[in-house]
C-alpha cells in the first residue's frame, strides 16, 4: 500500500473462482502432497478455506442460504437478495464459487519423477484426465513443419525441412542403441523456434536479392541446431554424433547442395563461422539501416537516447562481427520478449561488451539487471528505491522494458535461485506474470483486458539473457 503496509491480495485461482473464468494450473505435479489436498477440496467440493477467514462456498450451498434468508426461514426476518447476499460475503465471509468455474490442470507422468509421485489415490479421483501421448522426434518436426509452413514453399526453406526431417530419422535409429529417447532431445518448442529463425532469415536473404541455395540452407540448419543443443558444453561424443547426424541428414536430402571447389565442409557456426561474407559494420549514409556482416537491419530512432548503451572502446573485429550479426538476427525476430536470446561464455569473454554494441547499432533502448546467489521473485519485479527521505518501491527494469518496448539485459542469471529464474518462464513462454503487488504482465495476443493492474507486454519488448557456462 502508498502507507508501506504489506497487504495479501487473492490469487488468480481466487479470482477465477469468484467470476467463473478458467483457472490454468501448469506443472500440478510439482505440488507438494498438502497443497493438493488444499486443492482437492476446491476441485471436488468447490469449497476451501482461504488465508484471512474467508471460505469458498460451492454456488448451490450459497444460493440455498441466500434462499433462506429471504424467505425468512431459521427464525430469521425476511431480506432481500442483495441484503442477503451482503450479510452472508460481510459478516460471516462466505464467498460464493462461481458456477462456471473450471480447473484445467497441466502435469507430468509420475514415471517422469519417481522420487515424487504424485498420481495416488488421493489425487485420482480429482481430474478427468486426458493423456497426450509421447511425439517422436520426427512426428514433432513433421508437425511443427507442416502446420508453420506457407502455401508456396521456397526452395530454402524445403531444403531446410528435408534436412531437419532427415536428422530426425537419423537421430531415432541411433536412439535404441545408446538407451536414449531421441523424442527428448528436442521439444516442440525448440524445433519451433529453430523454424522460425530458419524462415525469418531465410525470408531476409530473399528480399535482399541473394537467396538462400542449398549449402547456404544446409549451413543455417546446422548452426540453429548445434546452439539449439547447446553442443559446445556436450562431451565431445555427443559433439561427433550430432556432427555425423547432420552430415548424414544433409547428405541424404533430395537436392544435394553444391559443393565449392576446394573448399571443405563448414564447421556448425557456433561462433564467428556463420553467414558472415565480409566482416565488417557499415551504417546506411541516412542513418536508418545498418549491415552487420551479410545481414541489413533497420536502425531504431529511440525514444530516451540516453538508455542506449555506448561500449567504448569496441574494436569489430571479423570475430566480433561474426557473433554480433547472429545475435542480431536472433534479436530482431523475438517480438514481444518470445524466445529470450541466451548468451552463454565464460567470465570476462565479453558478453556484455557485444550484447551493448548490438543494442547500439540497432539502437535499442536497455534496462539492466544483474542477478546474485541473494535475488528474489519480488527483486525481479520491484526494487527500493527513496524519494524525498521517503522508501518506495518503483517497477525494476524488467517491468519497466515490458512497458516501454526496452530491451532487457538480465545479467549472471546462473547465480540466482533456480526458483527465481524460473519466474521468467511464465512471461516467456505464456505471456503472463502475476507481480508481487497485485498487477499482472499479460501479452495483448492473449487478453484484451482493460483492468487497470494488467501491464501490457509491449510489441517491441525483447530479452537478451547472459549466464557463465555450465559447470564454471
Amino acid at each position: 500500500e502508498e502507507s508501506g503496509d504489506t497487504e495479501w491480495a487473492p490469487s488468480a485461482l481466487v479470482h477465477a473462482a469468484r467470476s467463473g473464468g478458467l483457472a490454468v494450473l501448469d506443472g500440478v505435479h510439482r505440488l507438494t502432497d498438502d497443497t493438493l489436498g488444499v486443492l482437492a477440496s476446491l476441485c471436488a467440493d468447490r469449497e476451501a478455506q482461504l488465508f484471512d477467514g474467508t471460505r469458498l462456498v460451492a454456488h448451490h450451498r450459497f444460493d440455498r442460504l441466500i434462499a433462506d434468508m429471504v424467505a425468512g426461514e431459521g427464525g430469521t426476518e425476511g431480506v432481500t437478495e442483495a441484503v442477503a447476499t451482503d450479510r452472508l460475503e460481510r459478516e460471516l465471509g462466505l464467498l460464493r464459487v462461481h458456477e462456471s468455474f473450471r480447473v484445467l490442470a497441466l502435469a507430468e507422468s509420475s514415471k517422469s519423477n519417481e522420487r515424487h509421485r504424485w498420481l495416488q489415490s488421493e489425487t485420482l479421483p480429482l481430474f478427468a484426465f486426458e493423456v497426450l501421448p509421447d511425439m517422436s522426434l520426427v512426428d514433432k518436426i513433421k508437425f511443427v513443419t507442416d502446420s508453420m509452413t506457407a502455401e508456396s514453399m521456397t526452395p530454402a526453406m524445403h531444403r531446410a525441412q528435408q534436412v531437419l526431417g532427415g536428422l530426425a530419422e537419423k537421430l531415432e535409429s541411433t536412439a535404441g542403441s545408446n538407451d536414449a529417447d531421441s523424442g527428448d532431445q528436442f521439444s516442440l518448442r525448440q524445433i519451433k523456434r529453430v523454424w522460425e529463425g530458419l524462415g525469418a532469415d531465410a525470408a531476409r536473404a530473399a528480399s535482399s536479392s541473394a537467396p538462400w541455395d542449398a549449402a547456404q540452407a544446409d549451413e543455417e540448419v546446422r548452426r540453429r541446431i548445434w546452439l539449439t543443443q547447446l553442443a559446445d558444453f556436450s562431451p565431445k561424443a555427443i559433439q561427433d554424433g550430432l556432427t555425423a547426424a547432420l552430415d548424414h541428414a544433409c547428405n541424404s536430402a533430395a537436392v544435394p547442395p553444391p559443393t565449392p571447389p576446394n573448399v571443405s565442409t563448414p564447421l556448425p557456426a557456433t561462433s564467428a563461422t556463420g553467414s558472415t561474407l565480409d566482416g565488417k559494420v557499415e551504417t546506411s549514409t541516412n542513418g536508418l539501416r545498418v549491415r552487420i556482416g551479410s545481414t541489413e537491419l533497420p536502425i531504431r530512432a529511440p525514444a530516451r537516447p540516453e538508455l542506449v548503451p555506448d561500449p567504448k572502446p569496441f574494436f569489430d573485429v571479423h570475430a566480433h562481427v561474426g557473433y554480433l550479426e547472429n545475435m542480431a538476427r536472433d534479436l530482431v525476430d523475438r517480438a514481444g520478449g518470445s524466445s529470450p536470446l541466451l548468451l552463454i561464455g565464460d567470465q570476462g569473454t565479453g558478453k556484455n561488451k557485444l550484447t551493448d554494441r548490438l543494442l547500439q547499432l540497432l539502437g535499442l533502448e536497455r534496462e539492466y539487471m544483474q542477478l546474485h546467489r541473494d535475488s528474489t521473485v519480488q527483486s525481479l519485479t520491484l526494487v527500493p528505491t527513496l524519494t524525498n527521505g521517503k522508501l518506495e518501491w518503483v517497477d525494476s527494469p524488467l517491468v519497466k522494458a515490458v512497458k516501454y518496448g526496452r530491451v532487457a539485459v538480465i545479467d549472471e542469471a546462473d547465480k540466482a535461485p533456480t526458483e527465481t529464474v524460473v519466474v521468467l518462464k511464465s512471461l516467456v513462454e505464456d505471456g503472463s506474470m502475476l507481480l508481487s503487488d497485485g498487477r499482472r504482465i499479460v501479452s495483448p495476443n492473449i487478453s484484451t483486458s482493460t483492468n487497470q493492474n494488467d501491464i501490457l507486454v509491449h510489441p517491441d519488448f525483447k530479452m537478451i539473457v547472459l549466464a557463465n557456462r555450465p559447470g564454471f
